[in-house]
């Protein structure tokens, strides 16, 4: 068995570490749907600019954004960042980071998960015919282990593509300006059972 080089693993922590923040993942969400400046993402989230501005330079020195282009407004220059990857770490980061952060990561994305499913569920979130809820238990081989966990990885990436699709059929101008945009949130968990 070959360990991976200290550098590799420092990156990755690094990562994790700029991941592990529910405002830069968030950040990051907003980046995906569009190129944005710190202080569109202040506005659409509701948090003050400098706080926004500090998170948003923790994930450009981590590497998870990219500056794209630079606009004068007001006198002022304004930074516009795209991200440099998908908000979240590949199975292989994944695996190298220390027992400890990858606890923490579950700990964050579980609470900002049944946070986001708890107010769906006090409003309208579930009330659409086409919603899906379910909850299965399975016992499978290694094999079946291993075809479970790409067929989570495939699904991710198709619900990307199918993500950026939508994006572009509205900016080419192929969907009616005014037909209805549905908000979703794709939660996908598999682990073991006690």
């Amino acid at each position: 068995m070959t360990s991976r080089p200290a550098t590799a693993r420092r990156l990755d922590e690094d990562l994790a570490r700029a991941l592990a923040h529910p405002l830069r993942q968030r950040i990051l969400m907003l980046l995906e749907r569009e190129v944005q400046s710190p202080l569109d993402l202040a506005r659409a989230m509701g948090e003050p600019l400098n706080k926004i501005g500090y998170h948003v330079h923790a994930l450009r020195e981590a590497g998870c954004i990219e500056l794209v282009r630079t606009e004068h407004r007001r006198g002022a220059v304004a930074h516009f960042y795209r991200p440099t990857s998908r908000a979240f770490l590949t199975d292989e980061q994944w695996a190298g980071l220390p027992l400890g952060i990858r606890r923490r990561l579950v700990a964050q994305t579980l609470s900002d998960l049944v946070g986001d499913a708890r107010g769906a569920a006090e409003g309208k979130g579930f009330d659409h015919e086409q919603v899906h809820v379910t909850r299965t238990e399975l016992e499978v081989d290694e094999e079946g282990f291993e075809a479970l966990v790409d067929l989570m990885n495939q699904t991710l990436d198709r619900a990307l593509e199918i993500q950026a699709e939508s994006i572009n059929r509205r900016a080419t101008g192929e969907t009616e300006p005014d037909a209805p945009s549905h908000r979703t949130l794709l939660g996908l968990l598999h682990f073991h059972r006690r």
